[in-house]
């Protein structure tokens, strides 16, 4: 099941005299698809509308959103691949140290790391996994890439503490960067490749039990360096991972029909209209979702005359832009340095998501590699 209650009991003599507390064990991306399937791709904000539903099935108030503790956590993503799927599962060796191993002998291309419940690497292929389920129209090369944790300061690490945290798109971001972190420290070799020491599973064991502290990891660098481009399926699956994890989070700003809810910053009457962003910046703020209808026609952000209203007629939501745009600094100005400073942070998330995109490239693609830029 997908979707689960799990009582947990208080015992006294045998006998249950109460319970302790429930955990909510729920998938969106399941609930997206009807508990089908999770091989499609999922964006933030069809993760926040689902988990949304769920709550509200639950019949969860938002105002107790904050009292529901997140216990464990679960985030990927599918990317299909050119290679055949089965090479490259077959080749998946090693996450950091840890032995990438089946846990299920019934699904021998649905590998985890063999670490602890603090933090374990899960990799399927998700197309052999729902083969006999062509009607869910998964492609057959479909690789799926996930972390999860049991471990509360594992999941602290995310910035995750409440189911709060899991409705604000803003925190994906987290979670695309540990994806790529985390592939980062995956060993695959290319055992269709021209045969070479490395295939053999026993070197690099070997290598881990080495008294020389990095003598695996510089092994493992020298080992993807050597190899012909097309050859080093860790770099083809680490590019596929970053077009599509920057794909999935330029969904929540773009310009298709869709459900707005940055965070909380839009109220119950206005979260569930749907609003096309192509035409968004004549009424409200692009980043923030905020009306910003009584500002000058064209507007696309928040300007501090509109603030300055918020700020006496809505004390709540001008703390919640001071605690999400102010740095510890910041709340100490005066009270129209903030203001300035509110707006100019609000203008900068817009123009810094272009230059990340820009430092993306620049970090994770090689100075000379071929590159096309599009423009739309």
């Amino acid at each position: 099941m997908k979707l689960r209650l799990d009582f947990r009991t208080i015992m006294l003599k045998g006998a249950v005299i109460g319970y302790r507390h429930v955990e909510i064990n729920i998938s969106p991306h399941y609930h997206k698809n009807n508990y089908q399937h999770n091989g499609d791709d999922f964006t933030p904000l069809q993760a926040i509308k689902s988990i949304k539903d769920v709550l509200c099935y639950l019949n969860i108030k938002e105002s107790e959103y904050s009292y529901l503790k997140v216990v464990n956590l679960e985030f990927g993503v599918n990317i299909i691949l050119h290679d055949d799927i089965k090479n490259i599962m077959n080749g998946l060796y090693y996450h950091n140290k840890d032995q990438f191993i089946i846990p299920d002998e019934r699904y021998i291309y649905s590998k985890r790391s063999d670490t602890t419940k603090y933090k374990q690497i899960k990799v399927y292929a998700k197309g052999i996994q729902f083969a006999t389920n062509p009607g869910y129209r998964i492609d057959p090369n479909t690789l799926r890439f996930e972390v999860k944790s049991k471990e509360s300061k594992y999941i602290r690490t995310q910035k995750i503490y409440t189911a709060l945290d899991l409705l604000n798109v803003f925190k994906y971001e987290k979670f695309a960067d540990t994806l790529l972190l985390e592939w980062e420290r995956v060993l695959v070799i290319n055992l269709i490749s021209k045969t070479r020491k490395e295939h053999n599973s026993e070197y690099w064991s070997n290598l881990i039990t080495n008294e020389k502290r990095n003598i695996f990891r510089d092994n493992k660098i020298k080992y993807y360096d050597g190899l012909i481009r097309h050859d080093n399926i860790h770099l083809q699956v680490k590019l596929k991972l970053i077009d599509k994890i920057y794909q999935l989070l330029n969904n929540a700003i773009s310009t298709q029909k869709t459900t707005i809810n940055p965070g909380f910053l839009i109220n119950d009457t206005t979260s569930t209209k749907e609003i096309n962003v192509e035409n968004a910046y004549l009424h409200r703020c692009i980043i923030t979702g905020i009306d910003i209808s009584s500002q000058k026609k064209g507007s696309k952000f928040l300007r501090e005359t509109t603030l300055r209203d918020i700020k006496i007629n809505d004390s709540d939501l001008f703390q919640e832009l001071s605690s999400r745009y102010l740095t510890d600094h910041g709340k100490q100005q005066s009270d129209e340095r903030k203001i300035y400073l509110i707006c100019k942070n609000i203008r900068d998330v817009d123009s810094n998501k272009r230059n990340c995109r820009k430092s993306f490239e620049k970090r994770n693609y090689n100075a000379n590699q071929l590159q096309f830029c599009f423009r739309t």
